[in-house]
């Protein structure tokens, strides 16, 4: 599955935080690391459905309470984690659903929202592996219905939609999905971001998201 550049795999196998390690190198990736809101959107729209338990390259500093990305050293935006997260059982962490019991006639609400939460790096849970899109463009999809938490970065005026494809084919880290305005040559590049409001077509504007090859 590819999306912001990025090529997602989850492993059918559960195994321990370590083994999860070697699994995604094999596979010339890493345990995914979620350094952004935007890609924390990407990711629970690339697992929708998934009910497991997934590891990601989170994991607590030595002589800290605070966890940071393996790869990045950051630590994850506050909204990513499940409430009362972590709480300290371990030192590695993992994606949980979050099911909500306290407002549902039938005790339990599915909130579709995957969230992190730490645990003992000996558990096991499917491995969840990031790595780098090839850099030759696949094709460009044309979208009829435009992904929630989508804000415009950048506007430019281009010689035609394809000039524009190319620009956000080299800038995908902040070009999730670009549009084009015919009549003004307008090219907006978007990101995802959870701070935005959901987006309606404009007239005369056509959206589209950039597809890599995943090999």
């Amino acid at each position: 599955m590819e999306h912001t550049g990025s090529c997602y795999m989850l492993h059918e196998t559960n195994t321990q935080k370590q083994k999860a390690d070697v699994m995604c190198a094999a596979v010339e990736g890493a345990v995914t690391e979620m350094e952004s809101p935007g890609e924390y959107i990407v990711v629970n729209e690339v697992l929708q459905g998934f009910s497991d338990e997934a590891w990601v390259g989170l994991q607590k500093v030595k002589l800290s309470d605070n966890f940071t990305w393996s790869n990045a050293g950051t630590q994850p935006d506050a909204e990513m984690w499940k409430a009362d997260e972590p709480n300290l059982t371990g030192t590695c962490a993992r994606l949980v659903r979050y099911f909500d019991t306290s407002s549902s006639a039938t005790g339990v609400v599915d909130l579709g929202l995957l969230q992190l939460a730490d645990h003992p790096c000996t558990n096991q849970y499917r491995p969840f592996c990031e790595k780098p899109a090839s850099p030759a463009v696949s094709h460009s999809e044309k979208l009829s219905t435009l992904p929630e938490k989508l804000c415009p970065v950048s506007s430019q005026v281009t010689s035609g939609v394809l000039e524009c494809a190319q620009l956000c084919a080299r800038q995908l880290s902040s070009c999730y999905v670009y549009s084009y305005r015919q009549a003004s040559r307008a090219c907006t590049f978007h990101r995802l971001s959870s701070n935005c409001v959901k987006n309606s077509s404009e007239p005369g504007v056509a959206h589209y998201r950039i597809t890599r090859d995943c090999t």
